[in-house]
């Protein structure tokens, strides 16, 4: 799984200008500045993909009645 590789400078004022702006502060003051992100995201260090299928596959087997456990309702 490849990682995340963030537009060059030349590539943002690329689309900067075909935008017709000249900086990123212009293209977000449409945010009101009361509400905008101050300071950096505290996320969590990234995990790998098949850590996250690991992950994905434990949760969904909580979801998931053993057979031992379910009443049928089915006439016979």
């Amino acid at each position: 799984m490849g990682h995340y590789i963030p537009h060059t400078t030349d590539e943002i004022e690329a689309m900067l200008a075909f935008l017709g702006l000249s900086s990123l502060d212009e293209l977000f003051a449409v945010i009101p500045e009361a509400i905008r992100l101050q300071g950096a995201l505290e996320l969590a260090d990234g995990v790998g993909e098949p850590d996250v299928l690991a992950r994905f596959e434990d949760l969904g087997t909580r979801n998931r009645a053993r057979v031992d456990q379910m009443v049928c309702f089915a006439g016979g």
